[in-house]
């Protein structure tokens, strides 16, 4: 579902083009939601990209990278909440 208020294009300085451009969010401002419930606000408040927080400062409480690696299954659920909400990953974040 697209937001009525992005339009998802952006006027490109390369003769007249017109090039995506994709609403993207940190997600460690959601960390005290549950995962899936954040990723539905945000897809439902017209973002398309995540940045996730996976460690460090931004913290890992939507994506802790050694519990996505040693099992599938958490792995493949993490990816499928992604899929439902038609939302990418624009980055993974850690640092600090």
């Amino acid at each position: 579902m697209q937001h009525p208020i992005v339009d998802n294009r952006s006027e490109s300085i390369f003769e007249g083009e017109i090039d995506p451009m994709k609403l993207s969010v940190f997600n460690p401002v959601l960390a005290g939601q549950p995962f899936a419930e954040a990723m539905k606000y945000l897809a439902d408040s017209g973002v398309q990209a995540v940045e996730i927080g996976c460690g460090g400062f931004p913290g890992k409480a939507h994506c802790d990278p050694a519990e996505l690696l040693n099992d599938d299954n958490k792995l493949d659920a993490f990816k499928q909440v992604l899929r439902q909400n038609h939302l990418e990953i624009c980055a993974l974040s850690t640092h600090g």
